[in-house]
């Protein structure tokens, strides 16, 4: 009779985790205005006039350094770095607290 003995280092491998699933820029912004109940029509028209959902986007004028799909501008934001606003969910984000604030006019 044979016993087979099994050590820690025979234990089963774990199953293989799926990576996680990456938003597209419109998933995002449903997913912000859902959070803070706010208008995804009117988040997304924005983003669009502002950037054509482009993260990337800069417009650089000596009035403003404006960056990422909200073109949050960064002179007037400081305390916000590049990489964030580069971002599509702080970006998303920034926007929809801003509108659920009631200061959609800073994108006028």
């Amino acid at each position: 009779m044979s016993v087979t003995m099994t050590s820690p280092l025979m234990a089963e491998a774990p199953k293989p985790v799926e990576p996680p699933k990456v938003l597209s820029v419109k998933e995002v912004l449903a997913l912000y205005a859902e959070r803070y109940n706010v208008s995804y029509e009117k988040m997304y028209k924005t983003s669009f006039c502002e950037s054509s959902l482009n993260p990337n986007a800069i417009n650089n004028t000596p009035r403003e350094y404006s960056v990422g799909i909200a073109q949050i501008n960064l002179k007037a934001h400081t305390h916000i770095t590049v990489e964030q606003a580069k971002d599509i969910h702080f970006s998303a984000e920034f926007m929809a607290k801003e509108f659920a604030r009631g200061n959609a006019r800073i994108w006028s």
